[in-house]
């Protein structure tokens, strides 16, 4: 079953060319625009900045084509370090006390050498979340409180569009640095140590669940890519009516949610195929499971802007140039430009072009 009401194509952004005074919007609550004169400055409108050695995050003019004259752009270069688990660095905002529904679009742009990716762009949840980010990775949120966190910072929702590069040979054949796929968190995720995704005792059985959409989509290198992913709350703990849907370039990329599409588990892929004999309607989420206080407070309210390369990734980056020696690929380093970042309540689309 597919959902027929969502939007695509042009959104509230078009009423704002170059995004200019797209801040006045009544459905739009965060925007940035990289027009801040220092690094340091970020911090008016972002509520924690990684910006390691103050070599990772730097302004450059290279921006989407139809930008306000004298833009600017945020580089992240994360540069591999013997020895460092992973590098890169985030701008990281909280905007209290959130919403039910929340729509973020931003652009970026892989440098032509960028191999795999590691951890990319979210939107989140939380009880009272802290200003800065937490990192859970292994564990399930919501239903199991997570170690060494208290219960007034529960993180229930966690959900990013990123490139993928691991799952099922056809997708292996696809050029670094993927294609897209969903990395979720919810509280009724499946672990990736049993086939079919229940824990078996090793420790850290939950990591994000990755869902690529029915059509493979490669990300693209050296271009601008206008991205778009939206959250929907589950209505009540015991209901999974929430949904999630991604955009590229406007167009409609993925949607999932009570019923749709209809595919199969496997371990912690979920795969979109309606000709499998043991695919089902996807059963939606129940991004919120707790009761009470706890489930009105779990509400969508950070943003996390972020790239990070792990070591294992530069080990897969160089394997790989090693086999394939014509495709460039950096293996000491990895950049991507962000630009024309937009939160809001309702679709925003992509940016309509400044005529100058």
């Amino acid at each position: 079953m597919k959902n027929l009401n969502l939007p695509s194509g042009e959104g509230l952004a078009a009423r704002y060319p170059g995004d200019i005074g797209i801040e006045n919007d009544p459905s739009v609550f965060f925007v940035e625009r990289f027009e801040s004169a220092s690094i340091e400055s970020l911090s008016s409108k972002w509520t924690h900045i990684l910006n390691r050695d103050g070599k990772v995050l730097s302004f450059t003019r290279d921006v989407p084509c139809g930008s306000p004259s004298g833009s600017s752009s945020i580089k992240m270069v994360a540069t591999r370090v013997p020895g460092q688990v992973e590098s890169g660095g985030h701008l990281f905002t909280v905007f209290r006390p959130g919403y039910e529904e929340v729509y973020a679009r931003y652009y970026a742009k892989f440098l032509d050498n960028h191999g795999c990716n590691s951890h990319f762009v979210q939107l989140a949840g939380a009880v009272n979340p802290p200003d800065y980010p937490i990192g859970t990775a292994g564990q399930r949120f919501d239903t199991e409180f997570c170690t060494g966190i208290e219960p007034d910072t529960l993180r229930s929702i966690s959900t990013g569009f990123a490139p993928e590069t691991s799952g099922d040979e056809k997708r292996k054949k696809i050029l670094p640095p993927g294609i897209w796929a969903t990395y979720t968190y919810w509280p009724d995720m499946h672990s990736w140590q049993t086939r079919e995704g229940k824990p078996d005792g090793r420790p850290k059985p939950y990591y994000g669940n990755h869902m690529p959409p029915e059509k493979y989509i490669p990300v693209e290198r050296d271009k601008w890519i206008c991205i778009e992913f939206r959250i929907k709350l589950n209505s009540h703990p015991d209901k999974s009516d929430g949904e999630q849907t991604f955009w590229i370039n406007g167009e409609l990329a993925g949607h999932w949610g009570p019923g749709y599409p209809k595919g199969y588990w496997e371990y912690d892929f979920f795969y979109p195929d309606p000709d499998n004999p043991e695919s089902a309607p996807f059963e939606g989420f129940r991004w919120r499971a707790a009761k009470g206080e706890l489930f009105h407070g779990t509400l969508i309210n950070k943003f996390w802007l972020q790239h990070y390369i792990t070591e294992n990734c530069f080990a897969m980056n160089e394997k790989y140039a090693r086999l394939n020696p014509d495709y460039p690929i950096n293996t000491s380093s990895a950049t991507v430009l962000f630009s024309h970042i937009v939160l809001a309540t309702k679709y925003i689309g992509p940016m309509t072009p400044i005529k100058e």
